[in-house]
């Protein structure tokens, strides 16, 4: 028969503060009773008070394993919860994957391992379903791809809401969300030693953050300073997800600029190359969105006509094509070394731009500044030689007249005048400094 268990006794909840884990809806209590050494040097009238206490104070996350204790300190929490505390009055976390045999730890991240732990647990604590899940230690035993789909397993079977891992360090955390992304389950926890002797987890949050795409080390470092700026920093909700899409429009920015500089460098040919594999690349992204034999079917055919398409196309993203050759009228000429010298040599000052497609400041100064309409009237009264050297495929010979300049990079602007030294202007160009230069010639 099954047990029947006498309804608990009244508790007095007190105020201990709560918060939402991670970006998730769980709302836990900012302090977790554990249970590591319940049934192991803990009795369970020691257990009992613990509990009672953790509960009156306001607290609602427990968190167990499966290997605590071999297993008695699950077993012991199942027979207070309902005693204690009604069941839903918990948060309840236990963790799977580790479990000692003999003297022997075994780390088994495996989704057979995992699930079947998992089961034990759920029977132990006398549950159908846990509040959060984690996997206890990294393995490189298992594929972190059959790790995962244990816990999603684990979710689209109703035996736990949320998961999380434990002990992982940033790039490891980072590779687990992105591939339970996919299911669109997300990654609520990682639960790790740290304390004032073991601090390695600021470092590695540093590494998590950059793989993550998001840089949130500061306003949570001043706010553990200043307890006054957490109440200055946004909450967690909607509003995310919202700006984790409006962020893609940048992004897409990049790519339509960056594509543009390709185009300087290998024409038309490659800019539309490059768009078409990208359209492949996006083709093949949702298509790993599909589940079952829909996903493996459409990713294999789309990965093969990206590859026909590498072979047909791909080759005109490389290819250098030459720049067209200015016509004799121009305003702007090509540079070269003996084309200064010899505009020099006629008694003509020179000024040359030093630029690269790629460099948005030389782009900002070509518009802003160069084709100032006073400027280049000053230039004309002047009769100075305008001179561009194009260093966007690093040109060699550009390469060792920015050296002997003393310069790395460009942007860089100089003014030559026969018989005085080169004048070289500042990065960020202004009309008034390049005319107060040509006026003293």
């Amino acid at each position: 028969m099954p047990r029947v268990r006498p309804a608990p006794t009244p508790v007095a909840y007190g105020d201990m503060r709560h918060r939402r884990l991670g970006r998730s809806g769980l709302r836990v209590s900012r302090l977790a009773l554990g249970t590591m050494t319940w049934g192991r040097g803990v009795q369970e009238e020691d257990c009992r008070d613990q509990l009672r206490a953790f509960v009156e104070a306001g607290g609602t996350l427990v968190d167990t394993a499966y290997g605590y204790a071999g297993g008695a300190a699950e077993t012991m929490l199942g027979t207070l919860v309902g005693d204690v505390v009604p069941r839903d009055d918990l948060v309840l976390c236990t963790k799977s994957g580790v479990e000692r045999r003999g003297e022997t730890r075994v780390v088994d991240t495996s989704r057979g391992g995992l699930l079947r732990q998992l089961d034990t647990s759920l029977g132990r604590l006398g549950t159908d379903h846990v509040d959060l899940w984690l996997v206890h230690a990294w393995s490189a035993e298992a594929p972190l791809e059959e790790t995962m789909s244990a816990l999603e397993t684990a979710v689209t079977s109703g035996r736990t809401r949320y998961v999380g891992v434990s002990n992982y360090n940033g790039w490891q955390t980072a590779r687990a969300v992105s591939l339970l992304e996919q299911a669109r389950i997300p990654l609520v926890a990682n639960e790790t030693q740290y304390s004032l002797i073991h601090r390695d987890p600021e470092f590695e949050l540093v590494g998590a953050a950059a793989a993550l795409g998001f840089g949130l080390a500061f306003p949570y470092l001043a706010a553990g300073f200043i307890p006054a700026v957490a109440r200055l920093l946004p909450k967690p909700g909607a509003w995310m997800e919202t700006l984790r899409r409006v962020m893609a429009f940048p992004m897409f920015a990049t790519v339509a600029w960056l594509v543009w500089v390709l185009g300087q460098q290998s024409g038309i040919d490659g800019a539309g190359a490059l768009l078409g594999l990208l359209v492949c690349l996006a083709a093949i992204a949702w298509s790993l969105t599909l589940r079952g034999r829909t996903r493996m079917l459409v990713s294999g055919v789309l990965v093969a006509c990206s590859v026909a398409a590498v072979v047909a196309i791909g080759g005109n993203i490389v290819r250098t094509v030459e720049p067209a050759v200015a016509a004799s009228g121009a305003r702007w000429q090509p540079w070269s070394v003996a084309r200064v010298a010899e505009l020099n040599a006629e008694g003509r000052p020179v000024f040359v731009d030093f630029t690269a497609a790629w460099c948005v400041t030389c782009q900002y100064n070509k518009k802003a500044t160069l084709n100032n309409a006073a400027v280049l009237a000053d230039f004309e009264a002047r009769n100075v030689a305008l001179l561009r050297a194009d260093w966007t495929r690093q040109d060699p010979a550009i390469t060792a007249a920015l050296t002997a300049l003393g310069r790395s990079g460009v942007p860089v602007y100089v003014l030559h005048v026969a018989g005085k030294a080169p004048v070289v202007m500042t990065e960020i160009l202004r009309a008034e400094e390049i005319r107060a230069a040509v006026a003293a010639l």
